[in-house]
């Protein structure tokens, strides 16, 4: 969810605070456009206004303690700011340094899962769906393993005009249109389902 005031209604309040053993919504960035220049006073603001928007509109039940922050973005003078955050999801990529963590540990974290640093845990995304036209064959790589982190952007989700499906297919060979990206997370959720997988915060 994005810094600045959300503008979401009470009326739901009681159903969010309802389902919050399975829905959790949390902090991603101050604004859609990247800002690596952010300074931590706005950083803490945005984060702070996001709790606060979640709060009112549910409450802290909702709150999520592990998060997947823009573009993977939390240097050291910002990290200090993620209070009540336990677990950072991470990049599925090798060589791409997530957060505040040094190449040689995001690699450690691709090769092994996860590392525990200055008490927050990092955990690798395994799958980001809208990178695969054979989720199937991905997911079978992954069989074995007790923990899998699956993402996929909303936007990937979403219906997509010809001239942007033409333009994916032509220049962004990375990221599926968005009926690819649907099926994907369909057969992904039925292969979780039919491998006993269960739910959680991490």
């Amino acid at each position: 969810m994005w810094g600045g005031v959300v503008d979401i209604p009470l009326k739901y309040k009681s159903e969010f605070i309802s389902n919050s053993n399975w829905l959790k919504i949390g902090f991603h960035s101050d604004s859609p456009v990247f800002n690596n220049k952010i300074t931590k006073h706005e950083f803490r603001t945005s984060i702070n206004e996001v709790n606060n928007a979640i709060n009112r509109f549910a409450d802290t039940s909702v709150i999520a303690k592990t998060l997947r922050l823009h573009y993977y973005f939390c240097p050291d003078s910002l990290i200090h700011c993620l209070e009540n955050v336990t677990t950072l999801l991470c990049a599925d990529s090798k060589n791409r340094i997530s957060y505040n963590l040094t190449i040689e540990e995001a690699n450690y974290i691709f090769n092994n899962n996860q590392i525990i640093k200055d008490n927050l845990k990092y955990i690798k995304t395994n799958i980001r769906l809208e990178n695969h036209i054979n989720i199937g064959k991905e997911l079978r790589k992954l069989q074995d393993q007790d923990t899998l982190v699956i993402f996929t952007h909303e936007w990937a989700l979403i219906p997509q005009t010809p001239r942007q499906i033409l333009s994916i297919l032509l220049h962004e060979h990375r990221f599926q249109c968005n009926t690819v990206v649907k099926n994907n997370l369909e057969k992904t959720l039925q292969w979780l389902n039919e491998h006993e997988y269960k739910y959680s915060f991490l």
